[in-house]
């Protein structure tokens, strides 16, 4: 024989527990069911969060669970989040929110008569003491199907923007561990794009989650698969720059040299004049290369380039620079 608690609250389907919310503020309360027992439902614990000047807090998550189980999204109902209706045991409460320590909590819901007997606490939260350093937002491993890694200076790139940003994509440049860092402190939906000559390019999309101070590092591995496909023997310039002055002339006879930017040591090469004013740099030279022009009369510029690849040739990447005249 089901005890009277019980039995009133097994009357009523945890569906219609909101509706019993709504009647219970009509005082329509009575129940016509095993006696004293009402239809509400009770909610088993309230949780009340606030900064520690007693100040509601933005982008809160609340969530639970009972006697160790799974945890369960708390709803948020007035400012205020409900954590299980009717439910009776051990509580344990985790409270998150962007730039703020996660907190946790616990409560012990014991059942009544006809409910559960609710609980209210108030958690502050504290915010994070953010330090100064700066995070990688994807630290990129590329490697072959045979598990051969490529690092800079292999010929393989890769590049990357936000999905939800209206920019151009972004080099990633090698890290001291052989890896690729792909943008820092920013996060968001990341787009990823890599290849190298000789292998098939291939991209990914990565989430990277912000703690209120910092990105959360994602470390991402891509596999760039042996390309089959039948190459030219051609050999592709990877830079054609054209350098003009600010009338648009061509600026002819200048000192243009292109560097290697993930090699310090790499000795810079020059860079030939195939027509009058535009320059050709480097062939089959793909990821970020320096480009740096000295010319009489003109103050000195240098520009960094990114450049990609298919699987058989580098794609040419096509500039205009600009010299400014020297002061008189």
């Amino acid at each position: 024989m089901p005890s009277r608690s019980s039995f009133c609250r097994s009357a009523l389907p945890a569906s219609a527990r909101f509706s019993a919310l709504f009647l219970l503020a009509l005082g329509l309360t009575g129940c016509d069911v095993g006696g004293e027992c009402d239809l509400m439902a009770v909610s088993s614990l309230t949780v009340n969060v606030s900064d520690p000047d007693g100040e509601a807090v933005e982008e809160v998550s609340v969530r639970y669970s009972v006697d160790g189980g799974e945890f369960s999204d708390c709803e948020d109902i007035s400012d205020a989040w409900i954590c299980g209706w009717e439910e009776s045991g051990a509580f344990e409460v985790e409270v998150s929110a962007p730039g703020f320590e996660t907190q946790t909590a616990s409560a012990q819901i014991e059942d009544g008569e006809c409910h559960v007997l609710p609980q209210s606490i108030d958690i502050a939260l504290e915010p994070i003491e953010c330090t100064e350093e700066i995070v990688s937002s994807v630290l990129l491993t590329l490697a072959d199907n045979e598990g051969n890694i490529f690092e800079a200076g292999s010929g393989a790139w890769a590049q990357w923007g936000l999905a939800d940003a209206d920019m151009s994509p972004q080099p990633c440049v090698p890290s001291s561990d052989g890896r690729w860092e792909c943008g820092s402190e920013q996060s968001g939906p990341f787009e990823i794009v890599a290849g190298r000559i000789g292998n098939y390019g291939t991209s990914t999309e990565v989430d990277v989650a912000h703690d209120g101070c910092h990105p959360i590092t994602e470390e991402v591995e891509l596999e760039l698969f042996t390309a089959t496909t039948p190459c030219t023997a051609v050999v592709e310039t990877s830079i054609v720059l054209t350098v003009v002055n600010d009338a648009g002339d061509a600026i002819t006879g200048a000192d243009v040299t292109h560097n290697a930017t993930w090699v310090p040591w790499f000795t810079p090469e020059p860079c030939f004049e195939a027509a009058a004013g535009e320059y050709h740099c480097g062939q089959e030279l793909a990821s970020s290369i320096d480009v740096s022009v000295t010319s009489e009369d003109y103050q000195n510029a240098t520009e960094t380039i990114f450049v990609t690849s298919d699987e058989c040739h580098v794609i040419t990447e096509q500039r205009t620079l600009v010299l400014d005249w020297l002061p008189d």
